[in-house]
């Protein structure tokens, strides 16, 4: 994948306002993100591959204490911007609330948040859209 552009400061920019917690990137009709969306909003999330890890403490090499995990967090917090400090959200089966993960301390977090909200939708195209040349295009 191409390295992102320099994220210019969007606050001048009304083209690249960043999506906000309660508000998903703009959607055609059916409920898909445009292709010309998707695109800016993959120009301003944070350049992948991304990875997944366990919080390791630093000097001791092992697993980070919940205590530390709340005042790397916490620290995270303080140093950005506490408006780019989101939460990727969902519902258990039982309907109950459920935290995905947190993104956040710089300028590109609203837009990896918005990136990573869409992941279950993007996945779902994605094998529609295997499924469909696996059948050679047949309904």
């Amino acid at each position: 994948m191409q390295q992102a552009p320099q994220l210019p400061d969007n606050r001048q920019d009304p083209t690249l306002t960043p999506p906000h917690a309660e508000t998903a990137p703009p959607a055609d009709q059916a409920g898909a993100i445009s292709t010309d969306n998707l695109r800016k909003l993959l120009d301003a999330a944070t350049p992948g591959p991304w990875t997944g890890a366990n919080m390791v403490h630093a000097d001791r090499g092992d697993a980070m204490t919940p205590e530390e995990i709340g005042e790397y967090v916490c620290n995270s917090v303080r140093i950005g911007d506490p408006a780019h400090f989101l939460f990727v959200s969902g519902k258990h089966d039982d309907g109950g609330d459920a935290d995905i993960c947190h993104t956040g301390n710089g300028p590109r977090g609203p837009w990896n948040t918005a990136l990573i909200a869409l992941a279950p939708q993007l996945a779902a195209e994605v094998l529609a859209l295997r499924e469909l040349i696996a059948t050679g295009g047949a309904a």
